[in-house]
């Protein structure tokens, strides 16, 4: 729900999407998405080991999203994964991609924050 809210709160109408995941995991988080926005390109590195999707350093998120997401019409991108170090690349990602960006762990410190400005 975090990630739906952030993406709601960005006004996304074409998404891109990146994950660490292999293709079928991938497949379920666009499927997640897809009633609510176009997901009109998606990128996965294919891992299935925690550790190596923990390992991946933001350079390198940097990089592969760049590679498989820039120029693709969208007009923000999506990196799932709360092991995916993305949070850390965000402002790199934004810089380069040139659409607003978010990440699981972005969307998610976006709904803790709303919820405790409600809540205070």
């Amino acid at each position: 729900m975090a990630v739906r809210d952030r993406l709601r709160a960005l006004g996304v109408r074409r998404l891109a999407v990146a994950t660490p995941y292999a293709a079928d995991l991938t497949g379920r988080v666009t499927a997640a998405l897809d009633d609510m926005v176009d997901v009109v390109a998606v990128a996965h590195l294919g891992q299935t080991d925690n550790r190596r999707i923990g390992d991946t350093s933001p350079a390198d998120i940097t990089a592969f999203v760049r590679d498989e997401l820039l120029g693709t019409g969208a007009d923000a991108e999506f990196t799932s994964c709360t092991n995916f170090r993305a949070v850390e690349a965000l402002d790199d990602l934004r810089d380069v991609l040139g659409v607003p960006v978010t990440s699981s762990n972005d969307a998610t410190v976006h709904a803790v924050r709303e919820r405790l400005a409600v809540a205070v």
